[in-house]
């Protein structure tokens, strides 16, 4: 029997390359996408039962924009309630295929100030597929004019390695408040502030507290 060829280059290089992951691997990726997205993002099923939201989402419940209660979205009226679970399920409810081909489903929320909420839906798992007995699952992504996007302490945890304290400090820093703003506002001693503060400019490779305010605005922490 004659040895097999040797196989060359060109056959290695017509082969698609297989990238395997570990689960913990494609999280952490999935984690990274879905933080740096400029909308604020909310995947909730047909109940309103949050399942992932990230920090833009969390930019809004914090300014008030939109409740958390019990595990499940509340928008800022009652009557907006029912209307965004109405909204929900009928999006879910809709033949997936409809949905990919056609532009994203979209819907006004009044706030009892300043401008409406506006939300569109992307369908994620229909409730209407045959032989399902699941709910289904819509990504709402909202956009409030009011906010302005700030510095969010877990992304800088995230990006730069910060513990919760140093990350809260940076937000602040990075937001415009001074040291001793921050010193009063988390009642710390100021010297624990700039302590902190030193540590923050170690891990991310600022010189002064200038550079560290550019460097956490422009950077993939930064704003969206």
């Amino acid at each position: 029997m004659s040895p097999d060829p040797p196989k060359s280059d060109e056959d290695d290089r017509s082969k698609p390359r297989e990238f395997i992951n570990s689960p913990e691997e494609q999280a952490r990726a999935l984690v990274t996408v879905l933080e740096g997205l400029p909308s604020a993002l909310f995947v909730v099923d047909t109940s309103l039962r949050l399942l992932l939201h990230n920090r833009g989402a969390r930019q809004l419940l914090e300014h008030g924009s939109i409740a958390l209660r019990a595990g499940h979205l509340d928008a800022p009226s009652e009557d907006g309630t029912r209307r965004l679970a109405a909204f929900v399920n009928a999006v879910a409810a809709a033949d997936p295929l409809t949905e990919a081909l056609g532009p994203p489903e979209s819907l006004t929320l009044d706030k009892p100030w300043g401008a409406a909420l506006l939300v569109r839906a992307l369908l994620m798992r229909s409730s209407a597929e045959q032989g399902s007995s699941q709910a289904g699952v819509v990504a709402l992504f909202m956009l409030d004019p009011d906010v302005r996007g700030g510095l969010d302490e877990d992304s800088l945890r995230h990006v730069y390695g910060l513990t919760e304290t140093e990350a809260r400090v940076a937000a602040l820093i990075g937001n415009g408040s001074s040291v001793e703003a921050v010193a009063s506002g988390l009642n710390l001693p100021l010297s624990a502030v700039r302590g902190h503060l030193e540590q923050v400019l170690d891990k991310t490779y600022s010189e002064r507290q200038s550079d560290l305010i550019r460097r956490l605005l422009s950077g993939p922490a930064g704003p969206r």
